[in-house]
């Protein structure tokens, strides 16, 4: 049995141009693993100083 409602299918996609990330989106049902992947990329993006769009989808 997962601890996560979504069985464990959070996950997070990058749309890459040039080389360079352009978009993020945690794709998750909004649970508290999806939670807090949404926040470790956050987290990420500031300590590496990267200005990205994030976008955090619950909707399946």
């Amino acid at each position: 049995m997962s601890e996560c409602c979504c069985g464990g299918n959070c996950e997070s996609v990058t749309k890459e141009v040039n080389g360079k990330i352009e978009s993020i989106k945690v794709l998750g049902s909004g649970c508290k693993n999806c939670h807090t992947l949404h926040q470790n990329v956050i987290d990420a993006l500031a300590e590496m100083n990267l200005a990205v769009n994030l976008e955090y989808v619950t909707d399946m």
